[in-house]
């Protein structure tokens, strides 16, 4: 994801946005230590090649979160990046599923859905996980 696509993403959340966070975190050497402090948010985890892996959201705070997804073994060792959108916490969750919904939705360009779980209300299903995408790519060269 470029900064132009994080901006397109974070504006997804409308008036729920929280500050800009215009850079990703690394996670090939574990969960960072300067992570934002962000309680609720939206995050974008891609492959090494930028591929966007899993789209999710949190009200515990990324770093909780990413501790959760770390026990699994495909996305402790294949989840390169993240980037973080962060959202006001007052936000209704039907709101922050939404948002969630929306900026998934960016990485449907040509991509394919490995599998997802239950639907919420507005027929979006939260956790989609990707297996390709060229809109949310890092621009290569």
């Amino acid at each position: 994801m470029t900064s132009a696509e994080y901006s397109i993403a974070r504006s997804k959340a409308g008036r729920w946005k929280g500050e800009a966070v215009l850079r990703p975190f690394a996670l090939t050497r574990g969960i960072p230590d300067d992570l934002p402090a962000h309680r609720t948010a939206i995050y974008v985890a891609e492959l090494g090649d930028c591929r966007v892996a899993y789209v999710g959201q949190t009200r515990k705070g990324v770093r909780k979160r990413l501790l959760q997804h770390a026990r699994q073994w495909e996305r402790n060792t294949r989840w390169a990046y993240v980037w973080i959108v962060p959202v006001i916490d007052t936000v209704p969750a039907h709101e922050l599923n939404r948002i969630e919904g929306r900026i998934g939705l960016l990485s449907l360009s040509e991509s394919s859905v490995v599998w997802a779980v239950t639907s919420d209300p507005s027929g979006w299903f939260s956790g989609w996980r990707r297996a390709d995408s060229r809109l949310l790519c890092r621009q290569s060269g």
